[in-house]
């Protein structure tokens, strides 16, 4: 059976080193079993009025108390691990980090995370390049050249994802976009010289 000495080194290896280490394969059921025979000694001793059973009793208590707190801390360390090596991965095409030490639960993690980091860039991306268009002129019909005066979060018209724009920021608008900013005061249109009657 595993030994609170063993979860402490356990512990410590892991906060020393920037992989993750291979805790085997039983780890969870040995902390199970571990932290279920202390309770057995508590519940023993706990019938005993004399006072090396309350003795032993105690003992046993504060072992489990700090093995169940050495068991989060090193559970922290590991999630930490995990998610910053999920982020790297989520840059390259594929996995760059080996999950073999990963207990069964962390490699779900680490998967979930990944895919969660790669849908965010692709939306961050998508949104990026839609903000590029709508600011080109492309994907409308007749435009207007504006102006921004004031910052203009993200919204959505006609189905369409816009901005966000900051003050000062020009674009080419749809006519009828334009024209309800404008009535909003939140662009100017900005003339063509050569247009304007003499």
């Amino acid at each position: 059976m595993i030994t609170y000495s063993e979860i402490r080194n356990m512990q410590r290896r892991e906060k020393e080193s920037s992989s993750i280490q291979d805790l085997g394969d039983d780890f969870l059921q040995e902390i199970s079993e571990y932290l279920q025979d202390k309770k057995n000694i508590i519940s023993k001793n706990k019938k005993d009025n004399n006072p090396f059973s309350k003795e032993m009793e105690e003992r046993a208590r504060v072992e489990m108390e700090n093995a169940i707190r050495v068991v989060d801390i090193l559970f922290q360390l590991r999630e930490k691990k995990i998610i910053y090596h999920a982020i790297l991965s989520a840059k390259k095409e594929i996995s760059i980090h080996n999950t073999s030490n990963m207990l069964e639960h962390e490699k779900k993690l680490f998967e979930k995370t990944l895919d969660t980091v790669k849908q965010h860039r692709n939306n961050v991306s998508k949104a990026i390049t839609s903000a590029e268009k709508v600011k080109k002129g492309e994907g409308v019909g007749k435009t207007k050249l504006v102006r921004f005066l004031d910052d203009v979060a993200p919204f959505v018209w006609n189905n369409k994802s816009y901005g966000p724009f900051s003050k000062e920021d020009m674009g080419n608008l749809s006519e009828e976009l334009s024209d309800l900013l404008t009535k909003r005061g939140k662009v100017e249109e900005i003339k063509d010289e050569n247009s304007k009657e003499k």
